[in-house]
């Protein structure tokens, strides 16, 4: 076992460029870059795809923003997507994202029974293509 620790190791702080999940459902990806400049890509990023911001929290550098709606006469469907910056343990920058797809009937309000995690690794991997992008990575 002790032979093998450093292998683990050295594993671990080996970054691929491909975004990771985590046990509560997030995807992550990690960039060298400070908090400010990965908040604000992941923002960009996500404005790009065509989410809006609900509620941002840049001291605590997270936020939450929607995509565009999709209506029909019975239904009202959405993605939201959860963001939160922090320290990675190797260097630089974490990006943890969630993705929610939910749709509730027209007209009578949100039920959060009705959410969904978007579990499609091409969505994510996009979304962190596009941060990586706007970071000139």
């Amino acid at each position: 076992m002790r032979r093998l620790a450093p292998l683990l190791l050295l594993a671990a702080c080996a970054s691929t460029g491909k975004a990771t999940l985590e046990v509560d459902g997030a995807w992550v990806r990690t960039y060298q870059t400070d908090r400010d400049g990965a908040y604000h890509a992941a923002m960009t990023a996500l404005a790009e795809q065509g989410f809006t911001v609900v509620s941002a929290n840049p001291l605590g550098g997270s936020f939450v923003a929607n995509s565009g709606v999709e209506k029909s006469s019975l239904w009202v469907r959405y993605t939201f997507a959860r963001v939160v910056v922090e320290p990675s343990p190797q260097a630089g920058m974490r990006i943890r994202l969630s993705l929610t797809s939910t749709s509730e009937p027209a007209g009578a309000g949100r039920r959060p029974n009705n959410d969904r995690a978007v579990t499609n690794r091409t969505r994510y991997e996009a979304i962190f293509d596009a941060i990586e992008k706007i970071l000139g990575a």
